[in-house]
Protein backbone atom coordinates (compact mmCIF):
# COMPACT_ATOMS: atom_id res chain seq x y z
CA UNK A 1 0.00 0.00 0.00
CA UNK A 2 3.03 2.40 1.00
CA UNK A 3 4.36 1.46 -2.78
CA UNK A 4 1.21 2.45 -4.56
CA UNK A 5 1.38 5.82 -2.20
CA UNK A 6 4.74 6.32 -3.42
CA UNK A 7 4.14 6.08 -7.07
CA UNK A 8 1.14 7.79 -7.28
CA UNK A 9 3.04 10.87 -5.66
CA UNK A 10 6.43 10.59 -7.97
CA UNK A 11 3.51 10.50 -10.73
CA UNK A 12 1.78 13.86 -9.73
CA UNK A 13 5.17 15.22 -8.64
CA UNK A 14 6.34 14.47 -12.88
CA UNK A 15 2.89 15.66 -13.95
CA UNK A 16 3.84 19.29 -11.97
CA UNK A 17 6.93 19.34 -13.12
CA UNK A 18 5.73 18.79 -16.81
CA UNK A 19 3.00 21.27 -16.30
CA UNK A 20 5.09 24.33 -15.01
CA UNK A 21 7.80 23.40 -17.87
CA UNK A 22 5.35 23.92 -20.39
CA UNK A 23 3.86 27.30 -18.48
CA UNK A 24 7.52 28.27 -18.70
CA UNK A 25 7.95 27.39 -22.41
CA UNK A 26 4.72 29.03 -23.07
CA UNK A 27 5.76 32.17 -21.36
CA UNK A 28 8.88 32.23 -23.54
CA UNK A 29 7.30 32.11 -26.42
CA UNK A 30 4.93 35.01 -25.98
CA UNK A 31 7.75 37.33 -24.92
CA UNK A 32 9.79 36.50 -28.09
CA UNK A 33 6.50 36.60 -30.08
CA UNK A 34 6.06 40.26 -28.74
CA UNK A 35 9.61 41.24 -29.28
CA UNK A 36 9.27 40.55 -33.08
CA UNK A 37 6.05 41.85 -33.25
CA UNK A 38 7.98 44.94 -31.86
CA UNK A 39 10.90 44.90 -34.28
CA UNK A 40 8.85 43.81 -37.14
CA UNK A 41 7.13 46.75 -38.27
CA UNK A 42 2.94 45.97 -39.65
CA UNK A 43 1.84 46.79 -43.13
CA UNK A 44 0.60 49.88 -41.43
CA UNK A 45 4.28 50.94 -39.73
CA UNK A 46 5.61 50.71 -42.83
CA UNK A 47 3.34 53.28 -44.59
CA UNK A 48 4.02 55.60 -41.71
CA UNK A 49 7.85 55.43 -41.94
CA UNK A 50 7.69 56.17 -45.41
CA UNK A 51 5.34 59.11 -45.53
CA UNK A 52 7.05 60.88 -42.29
CA UNK A 53 9.70 62.89 -44.54
CA UNK A 54 7.07 63.73 -47.30
CA UNK A 55 5.47 65.22 -44.49
CA UNK A 56 8.33 67.06 -42.81
CA UNK A 57 9.02 68.73 -46.29
CA UNK A 58 5.22 69.71 -46.83
CA UNK A 59 3.83 70.77 -43.41
CA UNK A 60 4.41 74.33 -44.20
CA UNK A 61 2.12 73.73 -47.58
CA UNK A 62 5.01 73.66 -50.33
CA UNK A 63 5.75 71.81 -52.80
CA UNK A 64 8.66 70.39 -55.15
CA UNK A 65 8.33 69.67 -58.92
CA UNK A 66 10.58 69.66 -61.54
CA UNK A 67 10.27 71.71 -64.81
CA UNK A 68 10.94 73.15 -67.88
CA UNK A 69 10.43 76.54 -68.56
CA UNK A 70 9.05 77.34 -71.61
CA UNK A 71 8.95 81.30 -71.98
CA UNK A 72 10.87 84.26 -69.76
CA UNK A 73 8.06 86.89 -69.57
CA UNK A 74 9.89 89.38 -67.46
CA UNK A 75 12.37 89.16 -64.45
CA UNK A 76 9.99 87.62 -62.01
CA UNK A 77 6.92 85.78 -64.42
CA UNK A 78 7.88 82.79 -66.38
CA UNK A 79 5.73 79.69 -68.43
CA UNK A 80 6.77 76.62 -66.95
CA UNK A 81 5.95 72.70 -68.28
CA UNK A 82 5.59 69.58 -66.21
CA UNK A 83 6.17 66.18 -66.72
CA UNK A 84 2.63 65.69 -68.31
CA UNK A 85 3.14 68.88 -70.60
CA UNK A 86 0.44 70.86 -68.81
CA UNK A 87 1.65 74.81 -69.02
CA UNK A 88 1.31 77.50 -66.30
CA UNK A 89 2.24 80.42 -65.81
CA UNK A 90 4.85 80.80 -62.51
CA UNK A 91 5.96 84.48 -60.59
CA UNK A 92 9.02 84.17 -58.52
CA UNK A 93 7.74 84.88 -54.54
CA UNK A 94 9.13 87.85 -52.89
CA UNK A 95 10.40 89.53 -55.58
CA UNK A 96 9.41 92.26 -57.51
CA UNK A 97 11.18 92.91 -61.12
CA UNK A 98 11.30 96.25 -63.05
CA UNK A 99 8.43 95.57 -66.20
CA UNK A 100 9.36 94.89 -69.46
CA UNK A 101 8.65 98.39 -71.09
CA UNK A 102 10.09 99.48 -67.96
CA UNK A 103 13.82 100.84 -67.05
CA UNK A 104 15.97 98.08 -66.74
CA UNK A 105 13.35 95.91 -67.03
CA UNK A 106 14.78 94.87 -70.09
CA UNK A 107 17.78 94.05 -68.64
CA UNK A 108 16.22 91.98 -65.79
CA UNK A 109 14.68 89.41 -68.17
CA UNK A 110 17.95 88.67 -69.80
CA UNK A 111 20.17 88.12 -66.38
CA UNK A 112 16.83 85.83 -65.74
CA UNK A 113 16.95 84.04 -69.06
CA UNK A 114 20.76 83.82 -69.22
CA UNK A 115 20.99 81.79 -66.00
CA UNK A 116 18.26 79.83 -67.24
CA UNK A 117 19.78 78.45 -70.82
CA UNK A 118 23.03 77.63 -68.54
CA UNK A 119 20.78 74.51 -66.81
CA UNK A 120 18.89 73.93 -70.39
CA UNK A 121 15.50 75.94 -68.85
CA UNK A 122 15.31 72.80 -66.04
CA UNK A 123 14.54 74.10 -63.39
CA UNK A 124 12.48 72.96 -60.07
CA UNK A 125 9.78 75.04 -58.61
CA UNK A 126 8.91 75.06 -54.64
CA UNK A 127 5.51 76.54 -54.68
CA UNK A 128 2.59 76.66 -51.75
CA UNK A 129 -0.33 79.05 -53.72
CA UNK A 130 -1.58 80.89 -57.05
CA UNK A 131 -2.26 84.68 -57.30
CA UNK A 132 -4.65 87.08 -58.06
CA UNK A 133 -3.93 86.34 -61.64
CA UNK A 134 -4.07 83.02 -61.70
CA UNK A 135 0.02 82.62 -61.50
CA UNK A 136 1.78 79.68 -59.22
CA UNK A 137 4.07 81.95 -56.88
CA UNK A 138 7.01 80.37 -55.76
CA UNK A 139 10.55 79.97 -55.64
CA UNK A 140 12.76 78.54 -58.97
CA UNK A 141 15.84 76.83 -58.53
CA UNK A 142 18.44 76.20 -60.79
CA UNK A 143 20.74 73.66 -59.92
CA UNK A 144 20.38 74.35 -56.49
CA UNK A 145 20.62 78.21 -56.76
CA UNK A 146 17.72 79.92 -55.85
CA UNK A 147 17.12 82.55 -58.52
CA UNK A 148 14.67 84.63 -56.71
CA UNK A 149 17.15 85.57 -54.31
CA UNK A 150 19.73 86.02 -57.44
CA UNK A 151 17.43 88.41 -59.38
CA UNK A 152 17.91 90.74 -56.12
CA UNK A 153 21.55 90.16 -55.49
CA UNK A 154 22.31 91.09 -58.81
CA UNK A 155 20.26 94.15 -58.67
CA UNK A 156 17.65 92.78 -61.00
CA UNK A 157 14.50 92.81 -58.72
CA UNK A 158 13.37 94.53 -55.66
CA UNK A 159 12.20 92.62 -52.46
CA UNK A 160 8.56 92.58 -52.44
CA UNK A 161 7.66 93.39 -48.94
CA UNK A 162 4.04 92.74 -48.90
CA UNK A 163 4.61 89.17 -49.31
CA UNK A 164 7.36 88.39 -47.55
CA UNK A 165 5.28 86.28 -44.89
CA UNK A 166 4.48 84.14 -47.90
CA UNK A 167 8.34 82.95 -48.23
CA UNK A 168 9.82 79.50 -46.56
CA UNK A 169 11.18 80.25 -43.26
CA UNK A 170 15.13 82.26 -43.73
CA UNK A 171 14.25 83.30 -46.98
CA UNK A 172 13.16 86.57 -45.57
CA UNK A 173 16.46 87.71 -44.19
CA UNK A 174 18.80 86.65 -47.15
CA UNK A 175 16.43 88.31 -49.37
CA UNK A 176 16.44 91.44 -47.08
CA UNK A 177 19.86 91.36 -46.96
CA UNK A 178 21.39 90.95 -50.55
CA UNK A 179 18.73 94.42 -51.78
CA UNK A 180 20.37 96.03 -49.24
CA UNK A 181 23.57 94.86 -50.27
CA UNK A 182 22.21 95.61 -53.92
CA UNK A 183 21.71 99.49 -53.18
CA UNK A 184 24.68 100.35 -50.98
CA UNK A 185 27.00 98.95 -54.36
CA UNK A 186 24.67 100.51 -56.93
CA UNK A 187 24.32 96.99 -58.07
CA UNK A 188 22.19 96.62 -61.56
CA UNK A 189 19.18 98.61 -61.33
CA UNK A 190 20.78 100.85 -58.32
CA UNK A 191 22.70 102.52 -60.36
CA UNK A 192 20.04 104.58 -60.90
CA UNK A 193 20.22 106.96 -57.88
CA UNK A 194 16.55 107.19 -57.93
CA UNK A 195 14.79 104.30 -60.07
CA UNK A 196 11.30 103.57 -60.26
CA UNK A 197 9.97 101.21 -58.46
CA UNK A 198 7.29 98.84 -60.10
CA UNK A 199 4.60 98.97 -58.16
CA UNK A 200 4.51 102.94 -58.95
CA UNK A 201 5.54 102.12 -62.53
CA UNK A 202 2.21 99.31 -62.81
CA UNK A 203 0.04 102.62 -61.08
CA UNK A 204 0.68 105.05 -64.15
CA UNK A 205 0.59 102.38 -66.76
CA UNK A 206 -2.34 100.50 -65.66
CA UNK A 207 -3.57 97.27 -68.01
CA UNK A 208 -6.14 98.08 -70.33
Amino acid sequence: MKNNSNFKNAGSSRAKMWRNILLVLGAIALIASYIADIRVPHPGMEIQEVRQPVERTSKDGFQKRNVIVTQVIDGDTVFIKDDEGKEASFHLLGIDAPERKQAYGAQSAEHLKRILEDVDYHVQVIFRSKDQYGRIVGKLVADGKDLNLDQIKTGNAWVYKNYLRDLQPGDKNLYMKAEENARANRIGLWADPNPQNPREWRREHPRN
